[in-house]
């Protein structure tokens, strides 16, 4: 999902994330990875509660039978397929602070 500020990018896309049987999150922040592990686990996102687990440079949650996973994008597991992957914020890419993840 593409487009403007305040477009409901994120939105749509963590509908996708939970309508799929696997997936993953990756966002530039540990809070935004935070976020969305609590939103998937609550089921604040369609009403469906999907087990997620959260890595981050920080913290390593792993749930049982989790085939979500929300983390920060240095963190994201590359050998792992999944059906959907999100990655929050892509601009950052371009910085030369962060690009490199």
């Amino acid at each position: 999902h593409m487009g403007p500020t305040n477009s409901g990018k994120t939105y749509h896309a963590l509908k996708r994330l939970v309508e799929s049987d696997s997936g993953c999150y990756s966002g530039p922040l540990r809070l935004l990875a935070w976020e969305v592990h609590e939103k998937l686990c609550e089921g604040a996102v369609e009403g469906t509660r999907v087990p997620c687990d959260l890595v981050t440079g920080q913290e390593k949650v792993l749930l049982q039978d989790a085939r979500h996973r929300s983390s920060t994008i240095e963190m994201v597991d590359l050998n792992n397929r999944v059906e959907v992957a999100v990655i929050d914020e892509m601009q950052m890419a371009a910085s030369n602070d962060r690009g490199w993840a």
